[in-house]
């Protein structure tokens, strides 16, 4: 018998929703966790789609962390860029980080 809440997909469109939702009262930016979201998963680090049951187990948690570890950093490179700024060497360590 299959694992019926594996059988059932959660689509990219209900991915980002539910992220979205999750920092809703955060405090941050929608627009911001968006692109943020959409970065990831243009470089294959969400994927666009999840069954049910993966998700509410494994990849919801994983997928917060991600987003959590890019906030991180864009964090950080605000603060140097407020202190060197050049918005070059930060997008560097950025890329680096």
């Amino acid at each position: 018998m299959l694992d019926y809440y594996g059988s059932i997909i959660k689509n990219e469109n209900e991915i980002i929703s539910e992220l979205l939702n999750y920092y809703e009262n955060k405090n941050y930016n929608k627009n911001l966790i968006k692109n943020i979201i959409n970065d990831l998963i243009k470089k294959n680090e969400i994927s666009k789609e999840y069954s049910v049951s993966g998700w509410m187990v494994f990849f919801k948690k994983i997928c917060i962390d991600k987003i959590n570890n890019e906030l991180e950093k864009k964090e950080i490179i605000d603060t140097l860029y407020d202190m060197i700024n050049d918005i070059d060497v930060c997008n560097k360590i950025y890329d680096n980080i």
